[in-house]
């Protein structure tokens, strides 16, 4: 769901499959062009303007766009793969990508709109449907403040979340959301609270999570893992182990661990304990 797509590129690529845009340099070659109307759109004048696949069998996308007159810059772009598109596992694609024109004439994205209907084992079986639709408001191009911002970042791709940004309420959103959710995404925003507020849910999770890792929190502890609170070897025989740990709840920057150990073959009591301290988090691929 998190694709790149840039309308204006010659390919665009579809999980890793090239697909030639509609406003290729080489469009002609693959699609049918057809003017439907001309329309007035906040006084300004816009063609639209459908396209199809020209042959059947070709990496293309059908749908339409609209094109503003005068500078023919691209307003609004409706994109879905032609029904004879060959893309693993994908039943549909839909993507819309909208402008909107700054101040300085030049034009940017102002919202995005991908739908993905993912059928992993046939088009006969229940499948995944991904929606995603992205808002841009404030957009600030060329201008010396955004260079200054990000000159503070101590890598060279970073993103800085502000403090207290994780943790808004219902409240909140309700008027920072550029736009407001249908009646469908509030009904699944709130089955979706209902259910992991649910102390059903919350144990199941808690079950799951451990059999699949061995460890369980209590508080800030981390207890585990579970797979080697019994074992054995030739040298101590049947073995018992029982670990100790901080959990992410405990600190971010200290970390801590121990366990206690006894072999019942070499009767020896055995144990380890340390303690991690992280000055600052960079990513591994940053290293030299």
């Amino acid at each position: 769901m998190d694709q790149v797509i840039n309308v204006y590129n010659n390919f665009i690529n579809v999980f890793n499959k090239e697909f030639v845009s509609p406003v290729s340099d080489n469009g002609d070659f693959y699609y049918k062009y057809t003017v439907a109307d001309t329309q007035y759109i906040a006084g300004e004048r816009y063609y639209h303007l459908l396209f199809r696949p020209r042959r059947k069998g070709m990496n293309t996308f059908e749908g339409d766009c609209w094109v503003h007159f005068g500078s023919f810059a691209i307003q609004k772009m409706n994109l879905a793969l032609d029904k004879s598109a060959d893309v693993n596992f994908m039943e549909r694609f839909s993507y819309i990508q909208e402008y909107t024109r700054l101040a300085d004439s030049n034009w940017f994205v102002s919202r995005e709109k991908l739908v993905v209907d993912v059928a992993p084992v046939g088009d006969k079986t229940p499948g995944i449907i991904g929606r995603k639709t992205s808002t841009y408001r404030n957009i600030i191009v060329n201008d010396s403040s955004v260079v200054a911002r990000l000159k503070l970042n101590k890598e060279l791709e970073e993103i800085v979340t502000a403090p207290g940004a994780q943790q808004k309420d219902n409240t909140y959103w309700e008027t920072a959301r550029h736009e407001e959710l249908s009646n469908t995404e509030k009904n699944i925003v709130k089955m979706i609270d209902t259910i992991m507020n649910a102390p059903v849910y919350q144990k199941l999770t808690k079950q799951l999570e451990f059999m699949g890792t061995g460890y369980f929190d209590v508080g800030n502890v981390r207890l585990g893992s579970a797979y080697n609170w019994f074992s054995g070897n030739a040298w101590e025989g049947f073995r018992m182990r029982f670990d100790v740990a901080s959990n992410k709840h405990f600190n971010r920057k200290f970390m801590y661990h121990t366990y206690l150990a006894y072999g019942f073959s070499d009767k020896k009591l055995k144990g380890m304990g340390e303690l991690f301290y992280l000055p600052k988090k960079i990513p591994v691929s940053t290293w030299r």
